[in-house]
């Protein structure tokens, strides 16, 4: 079942903020945001509905820069393997397992 719900603009999810209503791209609809960190981005409506898509990609950037910094400072080895799994998890999310 799909959620059809109306995006509109102003509406934040995560790091993004809607810019204007959703509308329709090829087979999609999408919403052009902007991220906190200032970039600009097209993202599908029904990744940011599910919450799938919460940032521009600066997010998981940052995750894995703490991570890979943590890892080298404290020597522990789960970190690495920690960011991969976050990375996994987002990618699932968006395109399915």
């Amino acid at each position: 079942m799909h959620n059809n719900k109306m995006i509109e603009a102003g509406v934040r999810v995560g790091r993004l903020v809607t810019l204007g209503p959703q509308y329709k791209l090829g087979d999609a609809y999408v919403c052009d945001c902007r991220c906190d960190c200032g970039k600009l981005k097209t993202i599908r409506a029904n990744n940011l509905r599910s919450g799938a898509t919460k940032s521009c990609g600066c997010l998981l950037k940052e995750l894995r820069e703490g991570a890979m910094r943590s890892s080298a400072n404290q020597r522990q080895p789960g970190a690495c393997s920690l960011v991969a799994g976050i990375a996994r998890e987002d990618q699932v999310a968006a395109y399915g397992p």
